[in-house]
């Protein structure tokens, strides 16, 4: 059997667009249920450079999610992928349209076709709040606060193991490119 690799564009962005794909899809990277997802802007990709095919592919949602921690609450949720560590720029210029546009807080998925530091697969990275004099870590829930920081979640393809002993180790294991042949982007990795 073969099965279309959900790195590339065209078979992720037909993930995306199915409701109950993409719910499944983020619920299982943020452990929340996704009770709505409406896609916002289409998805933006950049054309080849001299040296590459197409790199970046994003989506934005407006989204009700339900967490443990904060209950129900309205959302932006941005999935970007991107095959290269040089897309920073691109990144940060979408979190900044998106701040200057919404009013919700954000969430930013980074499917990477690269490897970070670290070894993990999955993590997240989410504000931090201390008390500055006594460096107590502080629970806030204020809109202000939350509308100017956003926690972001990473998945390292290249870094994804066989492993099924969880729902999102499950999730992982189709973006797992071992399993994948043609695959002219990992060659060179």
């Amino acid at each position: 059997m073969i099965i279309a690799n959900p790195i590339y564009d065209v078979t992720f962005k037909r993930i995306l667009e199915n409701d109950h794909a993409a719910k499944f899809l983020i619920g299982t990277i943020l452990d929340c249920e996704v009770i709505s997802l409406v896609p916002n802007i289409q998805e933006r990709t950049y054309e080849k450079s001299e040296k590459r095919d197409i790199a970046l592919f994003r989506m934005d949602y407006s989204a009700t999610i339900k967490t443990k921690a904060d209950g129900e609450q309205r959302v932006i949720i941005e999935v970007q992928k991107s095959l290269h560590p040089g897309d920073i720029e691109r990144f940060r210029g979408y979190l900044g349209a998106e701040y200057m546009h919404s009013n919700l807080p954000i969430i930013s998925i980074y499917i990477l076709g690269f490897n970070l530091s670290t070894e993990s697969p999955a993590f997240t990275a989410r504000p931090d709040y201390r008390d500055l004099q006594t460096h107590e870590k502080l629970e806030i829930k204020d809109a202000f606060v939350r509308q100017v920081t956003h926690d972001a979640y990473f998945i390292q393809t290249l870094r994804i193991k066989p492993s099924y002993n969880t729902r999102l180790e499950k999730l992982l294991s189709v973006f797992e490119q071992a399993n994948f042949i043609g695959m002219p982007y990992y060659k060179s990795l």
